[in-house]
C-alpha cells in the first residue's frame, strides 16, 4: 500500500471514529442543554477560536513544510508558540469581564476564564502533533485524538447531566487539550525540544507571520457569525445558527477534516522529493466531489428527519437554515483543497491575499443578513459568498500548471 493510501486510510478511520464519538455526544448534549445555553458557549468558543490562530503563528505549517528539520528549529518553535499561547492566555484573563459586559452575559467571564487555561496547556502538544504530521505518523495521531475526543464526550456529558450547563463545554474542550498533551508526550518523548531557543524565530516568522494572518483572517470570518449574532439577534438565534452550521459541518467535515492533515505534509513532502504532485491533486479532487456533492444534496433533502432525529425538536427552527447552507458547502468543498496545495509550494502569501478577499466578501454578507434580523438571509449570503470564494482561491494557483477548465469539467462530472 503506497504511503499517501495507507495516511489516507489511517486518517479517514480516525475521522470516523471520532465522527462516532461527536455524534453520540452531540444527541446527548443537545437534549441536555438548551439552545440558549449552547449559544452563549458558541460566542466565547468563537473568540477562543480566533485566539487559537495566533497562538500557533504559522509555526505547525512551517514544522510540517520546512525542507531540512534541526532541534534548533524545533525549539524556536516551541518557544514562539510558548510566548504566543501564554500571553493570549492572559489577555483573555485579563479582558474576561469587560467581553462578559459587551455581550451582557455575566456567565462569559467564568467560560472564557475556563478555555484560556488551554492555552497553557498547547504548546506542549503542538509542536508534538507538527512533526507527527511531518513524518506522516497519523498511526500514531489516530490513538491521541480519538482518546481524547472520548474525554471530551465524557466530561462534557457528565457535567451537563450534573447540571453544570455550558460551562460542562468548556471543561470538556480543557480535558480535550490536556489529554492531547499527555498523549504527544508519552508517543513521543523528547522533553529537550521544550528549551527556549530564539536561533531559528527568524526564519519561522518570516514563513508563519504570513500564514498566522491569513489564518486570523479566516478564523475571524469562520467565527463572525457567532459573535455578531450574539451581539445583535441574542443567544437563541446563535444557538440555532450554530447548530445548523455545526450539522452541516459534521457531515462535510467526516470527509474534509480526514483529507485535511494528510494535504498539505504530502504535497510538501512530494515537493521536497522533486515529485509531480498536480496529477494526483487532480486524483484528489475527483474521487472526492464524487462522494461529497451527492452527500451534500441527500443531506439537504433529508435534513428535517435527520436533525430531529439527532438533536430533537427543540431543533427545529435550525433545518431551512441547515438546508440552505448544504449548498453552500457543496460550493466551499474545493477550497481546502487548494489551500494546501498552494501553500506546499511556500507561497503562504497567496494563501494571505485569497483569504482576506474572502472573508472580507464573508463578513460584509454577515453583517447585512443580521441588519435584516434573518438567519436565512444570513445563509444565503453565504451560499454566495462561497460560490465566489472558488474564483478567489484558484486565482492563487497562477504558475501551478492547474487548469480552470479541466477543474470545471470535474466538478460537473460529479454533478450531472
Amino acid at each position: 500500500m503506497s504511503e499517501l493510501k495507507k495516511s489516507l486510510l489511517i486518517s479517514f478511520l480516525n475521522r470516523y471514529s471520532i465522527l462516532l464519538i461527536t455524534i453520540i455526544s452531540s444527541m446527548i448534549i443537545a437534549r441536555l442543554l438548551t439552545p440558549k445555553e449552547i449559544g452563549i458557549f458558541s460566542v466565547a468558543a468563537s473568540l477562543i477560536g480566533i485566539a487559537h490562530t495566533l497562538r500557533d503563528f504559522g509555526v505547525s505549517s512551517y514544522l510540517i513544510q520546512t525542507k531540512e528539520i534541526s532541534n534548533d528549529k524545533i525549539k524556536s518553535a516551541f518557544t514562539i508558540t510558548a510566548i504566543m499561547a501564554w500571553s493570549i492566555a492572559c489577555l483573555l484573563f485579563a479582558t474576561k469581564n469587560y467581553i462578559a459586559d459587551f455581550y451582557n452575559q455575566p456567565e462569559l467571564h467564568i467560560i472564557i476564564q475556563i478555555l484560556s487555561l488551554n492555552f497553557i496547556i498547547l504548546p506542549f502538544s503542538s509542536i508534538t502533533i507538527a512533526l507527527l504530521k511531518r513524518e506522516m505518523q497519523f498511526g500514531k495521531l489516530y490513538k491521541i485524538t480519538v482518546i481524547a475526543a472520548i474525554a471530551q464526550a465524557i466530561t462534557t456529558i457528565t457535567l451537563a447531566k450534573l447540571d453544570y450547563g455550558f460551562y460542562s463545554l468548556a471543561w470538556g474542550g480543557f480535558a480535550n487539550i490536556f489529554v492531547t498533551a499527555i498523549g504527544a508526550q508519552l508517543i513521543l518523548p523528547n522533553f529537550s525540544n521544550f528549551k527556549l531557543s530564539f536561533k531559528a524565530t527568524k526564519t519561522i516568522l518570516n514563513f508563519g507571520g504570513k500564514l498566522s494572518v491569513a489564518s486570523l483572517v479566516n478564523e475571524t470570518g469562520v467565527y463572525a457569525p457567532d459573535l455578531l449574532i450574539g451581539k445583535l439577534m441574542g443567544f437563541l438565534s446563535v444557538g440555532l445558527f450554530s447548530r445548523a452550521l455545526g450539522f452541516i459541518s459534521l457531515i462535510e467535515h467526516t470527509l474534509t477534516d480526514a483529507i485535511r492533515p494528510v494535504l498539505l505534509p504530502y504535497f510538501s513532502k512530494s515537493n521536497r522529493e522533486d515529485k509531480n504532485i498536480n496529477l494526483i491533486f487532480f486524483k484528489i479532487v475527483n474521487y472526492y466531489l464524487a462522494v461529497v456533492l451527492p452527500l451534500l444534496g441527500l443531506v439537504s433533502l433529508i435534513a428535517y428527519h435527520l436533525i430531529r432525529v439527532l438533536y430533537g425538536p427543540q431543533w427545529e427552527e435550525a433545518i431551512p437554515i441547515a438546508q440552505i447552507l448544504c449548498l453552500g458547502m457543496a460550493f466551499k468543498s474545493l477550497n481546502f483543497l487548494i489551500s494546501p496545495f498552494v501553500l506546499s509550494y511556500g507561497y503562504a502569501n497567496r494563501i494571505v491575499s485569497a483569504q482576506f478577499m474572502y472573508q472580507t466578501l464573508r463578513l460584509l454578507a454577515i453583517i447585512h443578513g443580521v441588519q435584516l434580523g434573518s438567519l436565512e438571509k444570513i445563509s444565503i449570503n453565504l451560499v454566495i459568498v462561497e460560490f465566489l470564494g472558488f474564483f478567489i482561491f484558484f486565482s492563487k494557483t497562477r504558475n501551478i500548471d492547474i487548469k480552470l477548465i479541466y477543474l470545471i469539467k470535474l466538478i460537473l462530472k460529479n454533478i450531472f
